[in-house]
């Protein structure tokens, strides 16, 4: 009988600790939000704890197979795991994933996944085990840090060529003021005088011109969030091409715009009507002198971004030579009589105030294509 009693009272004091670390176990997966799964290779069941269920938002009585699992996960992550999951059986490679999980209510979480191959005696990859963990807080925070980041790095690198733009800029028209002022002082001949003082009246309405330029662009990084709203690009590109009429039909310039695939921007209109007016504008004043200029402007969407494409078949711009002051103040790249070299540095500013950016493909002799994502 004391036998039997001691073997009782060690079951019950297993069971209590079995029951306990369970308890402990299950409570922990609770507060860390991790949750544990097993993939039986022969059977192709999935096995999940409680945790993974209830990170899924989906009953425990629910049977799981490696395509329901894998189902929980759009794509690319879907893609990505199932690769992964190949690898560890075929490879005996271990993952570790930050992916997107949709739970059953719709909602997108992100999560951390790993899997873990399990050898038998012969080192045949038998089953995954792993861990899920929702980690949708932390990586939404790691995100927003990171974008901030990314804003900040942005804004000091606009901060620095603006401070160059105005350092040059002024320096030169102060450097050229004295130059003149001391050449008025030092001349007796009245003529010489006039010409030194037209040049000096021409000199302040260039310094004050490149003051009005700089300004805009310091309105621009402050003004562009209370100023956002969602317009047609059509409309833009409508009151862009009346604008330009009389220069459209005096070059026989040709027009092909098509915004069905992204209709809508959410943007600030003054800045997307001067974006649409320079890059076509200049379109028509870069022409090539042996035909007429045809113009393409296309919108897309890819993921999150919108984009706007403009493309002609003008002069061209040696981008082997210029691409470094394409956006440059007062850079010009063609003897043309009307260019001042403000466009392209007024239009980039304006894109980048926005939170987009600007790149550029050219042949020359070819054509030109600016692309734009929003």
């Amino acid at each position: 009988m004391t036998s039997i009693n001691k073997k009782t009272h060690n079951k019950k004091s297993l069971q209590a600790e079995l029951e306990k670390n369970e308890f402990l176990l299950n409570e922990t997966g609770k507060m860390a939000r991790v949750g544990g799964w097993e993939y039986d290779i022969a059977s192709g069941q999935v096995f999940w704890n409680k945790e993974v269920y209830a990170i899924c938002n989906l009953p425990e009585t629910n049977e799981i197979g490696l395509d329901n699992a894998l189902a929980f996960y759009p794509e690319p992550y879907a893609s990505i795991l199932q690769q992964a999951v190949q690898k560890a059986i075929e490879l005996k490679e271990h993952y570790d994933l930050e992916i997107q999980l949709q739970r059953t209510s719709g909602e997108l979480i992100w999560v951390r996944t790993i899997g873990k191959p399990v050898l038998n005696a012969k080192g045949t990859v038998v089953a995954l085990r792993g861990t899920i963990q929702d980690i949708d807080q932390e990586k939404r925070k790691r995100i927003e840090l990171q974008e901030s980041s990314n804003i900040i790095a942005a804004q000091n690198k606009r901060l620095l060529n603006f401070a160059y733009i105005v350092s040059h800029n002024l320096r030169s028209h102060a450097g050229n003021l004295t130059s003149l002022l001391e050449l008025v002082k030092a001349t007796d001949n009245e003529t010489e005088r006039q010409v030194y003082m037209s040049t000096l009246y021409k000199l302040g309405e260039s310094l004050s011109l490149s003051i009005k330029h700089l300004s805009e662009v310091v309105k621009m990084q402050t003004d562009v969030k209370t100023l956002k709203s969602n317009i047609l690009f059509e409309d833009i590109f409508d009151d862009t091409v009346s604008i330009l009429a009389p220069t459209i039909a005096e070059t026989n310039t040709i027009i092909d715009a098509d915004f069905i695939a992204c209709p809508y921007i959410e943007t600030v209109p003054a800045y997307m009507e001067s974006i649409m007016l320079n890059l076509l504008s200049n379109a028509i004043k870069y022409k090539h002198p042996d035909r007429n200029p045809e113009i393409i402007i296309r919108s897309a969407i890819q993921g999150t971004a919108k984009y706007l494409t403009v493309e002609d078949n003008g002069l061209g711009i040696d981008l082997h030579k210029h691409r470094d002051q394409l956006f440059g103040m007062y850079k010009t790249f063609h003897n043309n009589a009307d260019a001042r070299g403000i466009g392209l540095f007024i239009t980039k500013n304006q894109i980048e105030a926005l939170g987009g950016a600007i790149e550029v493909e050219s042949k020359v002799n070819q054509g030109t294509k600016f692309t734009i994502r929003f």
